[in-house]
């Protein structure tokens, strides 16, 4: 019952017209990337991915860019995904209520995004404008009832966006460029189709229908 409320609630967020947006964003960040890399240049990839999902999510969730006074969020994602991966390796986990040193920082680092969260939210909510981000839409959401979702529901829904669209997805990323260019064939051919459906133009949302080899390439990557 909870997971059906939720969902109805949710659902606007994920309707084509904004999703198309969101796809403006993923292309204008990527085109920003690819800009600053220089001919010749070695370039950490996953490094790169993780750095623009991270970029990504936070425009889409709250219309801000991380570059531009806002890196308290990426400081602490960095912090958090460092942390994450080592307690995942550890032989004997340290439980989260024990006092290390490794455990406040991550507990910290949550702290310092929920809390920007938590003021954005906050913000928002006294505005009552929409941004066109996620955000704005879980903050705007009401059933026919005039059921709304409530500050922690938003924060907690915020929170699992937050991590599922970044590392996750940088890491999937990075795994295909390298599947790619094990197999250049591969390459030629997802290029020469991607060349032939935009014609030159930018790739957007509504032209992925006519691209069914790179959905292929995706789900064989991830595969």
């Amino acid at each position: 019952q909870e997971w059906r409320r939720m969902n109805r609630l949710m659902r606007p967020g994920f309707h084509h017209k904004r999703i198309a947006s969101y796809g403006e964003v993923m292309v204008d960040y990527t085109h920003r990337m690819i800009d600053e890399w220089a001919d010749e240049e070695r370039l950490d990839l996953d490094a790169q991915m993780v750095s623009l999902t991270l970029e990504i999510v936070a425009k889409t969730l709250f219309d801000t860019d991380v570059r531009q006074g806002s890196e308290a969020v990426g400081q602490a994602m960095e912090v958090l995904n460092k942390e994450m991966l080592e307690h995942i390796y550890m032989p004997v986990p340290v439980p989260r209520w024990w006092p290390s040193k490794r455990n406040k920082r991550k507990l910290g680092a949550i702290e310092d995004i929920e809390s920007i969260v938590r003021d954005i939210t906050a913000e928002r909510r006294a505005s009552g404008e929409d941004r066109g981000d996620l955000l704005s839409m879980l903050l705007m959401s009401e059933d026919e009832t005039g059921d709304k979702l409530t500050d922690t529901e938003i924060r907690d829904q915020v929170m699992t966006l937050f991590f599922a669209g970044h590392e996750t997805t940088a890491h999937a990323l990075t795994w295909a460029w390298y599947t790619l260019s094990q197999h250049p064939e591969v390459t030629a051919r997802l290029q020469a189709d991607i060349d032939a459906v935009t014609q030159g133009e930018r790739l957007t949302v509504t032209h992925l229908q006519a691209l069914p080899y790179l959905d292929q390439v995706v789900n064989e990557a991830m595969r």
